[in-house]
C-alpha cells in the first residue's frame, strides 16, 4: 500500500548513517523527494565506526560523532512513521487519507510494542540492567527502557577482525569490572570473538541480537516489531 501515483519518495535515517547515499543521489539524477525520518529528534553522542550493515540490510560506511541508531527507542520510530506519512502525503496528496490510516494502524502496533518492552524490562532487577555490547548501538534503547550501557567490547563487526590475545583479555575484563552478567552482540558480529570474550569474562554470551540489520525472511527479526520483541526477550532471558 505504497505510493499509487508512482511519485518517487526517498526515505533515509539521517544522522550520518548513510554517507554513501549523497553521491548515489547526485550520480543518479533522481528527482525523488527526500524524507529524513530522524529530523526533529535529538541525537545522542555516539561512537565512530565503519562498514556496519544498515537497518535495511544494506552495506555502507559512516563516520559519525552522533549516534544514528534511533530506532532502538520505539518512541522514535513512532516519530519516523509520522514523517514518512507526511512525506508520502506531500508527494501524493490524492491518497493522503490512505497514508494517514496506514500510519495510525502501525502507530497503534508500535505503542503496543513499546508497552511490551517496558513490561519486559521491569522483570529485570534494576541492578542487573547493565548492557555490554559489541559497539555502541543500544544507547537510545537504554535511555528509554532503563538500562545502563557499561561497555563495548568488540572492535569491529567484521567476521575477519581478530585482535591480539592481550587485547581480547583486556576487553574481557571490561564486563567483569562493570558488574555485567552478559555480553550482547549482533547477529552480524564475529561469533567466535564474541564467544571468547564472554567466556573469558565468565559471563553469558548472547550473539543473535538484531540491531543494524533485519533478519532474513521467516526469521525472528524479519520485521522491525519482531526484531524488537526478540531482542528484549533475549536480553531479559540473559539478565533476569
Amino acid at each position: 500500500e505504497g505510493n499509487p501515483t508512482g511519485q518517487a519518495v526517498l526515505i533515509e535515517n539521517g544522522i550520518g548513517l548513510e554517507t554513501w547515499l549523497e553521491p548515489m543521489i547526485q550520480n543518479s539524477g533522481t528527482r525523488a523527494s527526500r524524507v529524513v525520518v530522524s529530523e526533529g529528534l535529538t541525537p545522542r553522542a555516539g561512537d565512530t565506526h565503519a562498514g556496519e550493515a544498515t537497518l535495511a540490510n544494506g552495506k555502507g560506511q559512516h563516520d559519525h560523532e552522533l549516534d544514528p541508531h534511533m530506532w532502538t527507542n520505539v518512541h522514535h520510530v513512532i516519530a519516523y512513521v509520522a514523517r514518512i506519512r507526511d512525506g508520502l502525503a506531500a508527494a501524493d496528496p490524492a491518497n493522503a487519507a490512505l497514508y494517514q490510516a496506514n500510519a495510525a494502524r502501525y502507530t497503534t502496533q508500535l505503542q503496543e510494542l513499546d508497552a511490551f518492552i517496558v513490561q519486559q524490562a521491569a522483570a529485570i532487577p534494576a541492578e542487573r540492567r547493565k548492557l555490554v555490547t559489541n559497539h555502541e548501538t543500544f544507547g537510545y534503547f537504554a535511555d528509554r527502557y532503563g538500562f545502563e550501557i557499561v561497555g563495548t567490547v568488540l572492535p569491529s563487526v567484521s567476521a575477519e577482525a581478530q585482535p591480539p590475545a592481550q587485547e581480547i583479555a583486556r576487553r574481557a575484563d571490561s564486563p567483569k569490572q562493570a558488574g555485567a552478567t552478559a555480553v550482547f552482540t549482533e547477529a552480524t558480529a564475529n561469533p567466535a570473538l564474541a564467544d571468547q570474550i564472554a567466556r573469558d569474562a565468565g559471563v553469558k554470551g548472547v550473539r543473535t541480537l538484531y540491531t543494524d540489520s533485519l533478519g532474513a525472511p521467516g526469521s525472528a527479526g524479519d520485521t522491525y516489531i519482531k526484531m524488537m520483541r526478540y531482542d528484549i526477550e533475549q536480553i531479559v532471558q540473559a539478565l533476569k
